[in-house]
């Protein structure tokens, strides 16, 4: 409860074993549902529990790179319920494949900037700065690239002063519309909001794939006839 801003980049993939620490007990993400410890928990997990405790109630702030299965896995949902009751999510910035690869660490990762809710204090369906960035100045070798920071900072001080953004790699959305289990930028890019528009437009009437693999056999235990699969 004394830290003004936390900026870090936690260690990712690193399991803490239960008989080899004790001290995953102590910790909120060290027990499931039912208050029984955990035999293992990663640590980017245990890192977002810290960095919350280590943050001044109301005003502490937090720049935290995580890698996106935190923000997309199903299994890890008790993690983002975590973060959006405990802090209020300001920006997601997605970062590509390429960021890390040269220094070994291929994994898809995001910056999250976040404040530290009071102890009172309700979440509220506060706006979000959403970014897919997808140059970083380098590419996966390490060499020189171009880069889509420069413009993303801009955009995000634009953002600060009270302008919205709506294209398909910069925009805001209200916390409420990420909605959908995820917290992933890439989910919910205007991209494909255009894309469904444009669908919806047709003439032909449209239906969930599912429905259609089900309904003809595909997918239901059936052997489907060969005119299924060209229909």
């Amino acid at each position: 409860n004394s830290f003004d801003l936390i900026i870090t980049n936690p260690p990712f993939g690193a399991t803490i074993k239960k008989e080899e620490k004790p001290y995953l007990k102590e910790f909120y993400f060290g027990k499931d549902s039912k208050e029984k410890i955990r035999k293992t928990q990663k640590t980017e997990i245990l890192f977002i529990e810290r960095c919350w405790q280590f943050l001044k109630e109301g005003t502490g702030k937090i720049g935290i790179i995580l890698p996106d299965g935190i923000l997309t896995n199903t299994t890890l949902k008790y993690v983002r319920d975590f973060i959006l009751s405990k802090f209020e999510v300001e920006g997601i910035f997605s970062l590509p494949q390429v960021t890390f690869a040269h220094y070994g660490a291929g994994l898809k990762s995001s910056i999250i900037l976040m404040r530290k809710l009071k102890k009172n204090e309700k979440p509220t369906n506060n706006k979000v700065f959403c970014a897919l960035i997808n140059k970083v100045g380098y590419d996966g070798t390490g060499r020189k690239d171009k880069s889509d920071l420069g413009e993303v900072v801009k955009k995000f001080k634009s953002y600060k002063s009270g302008k919205d953004f709506y294209t398909h790699n910069i925009f805001v959305k209200k916390i409420n519309k990420l909605n959908n289990n995820r917290l992933d930028v890439y989910y919910y890019s205007p991209l494909f909001e255009d894309i469904i528009e444009e669908v919806s437009k047709s003439k032909n009437i449209l239906l969930p794939l599912k429905d259609v693999c089900v309904e003809k056999g595909i997918f239901n235990g059936k052997t489907p006839a060969k005119d299924n699969y060209s229909e």
